[in-house]
């Protein structure tokens, strides 16, 4: 369910996804944003910035991959203009 919360799926399709009622993945996400289940400094702000950007790539339509492989093609255009 972790994993499916942090790829961008709303609880609805969480639910249906992994077999469980609604309210098993509400209880699941509010364990994770309470740093319950990940054992990282500050996991909730973490998790909510990862599940952000699994969002956006995915109304993107771009792969980890592709969204850094154009990072890295800014900061070198980035460099090449600053000198």
């Amino acid at each position: 369910m972790v994993r499916l919360y942090l790829s961008g799926l709303s609880y609805s399709e969480i639910s249906a996804k992994a077999g469980v009622a609604k309210g098993t993945v509400a209880n699941r996400v509010a364990d994770l944003k309470a740093g319950q289940i990940l054992e990282v400094h500050e996991a909730a702000e973490q998790m909510e910035l990862l599940r952000e950007l699994a969002i956006d790539l995915g109304n993107l339509k771009l792969t980890a991959g592709q969204a850094l492989a154009g990072v890295a093609m800014i900061s070198r255009l980035s460099t090449i203009i600053t000198g």
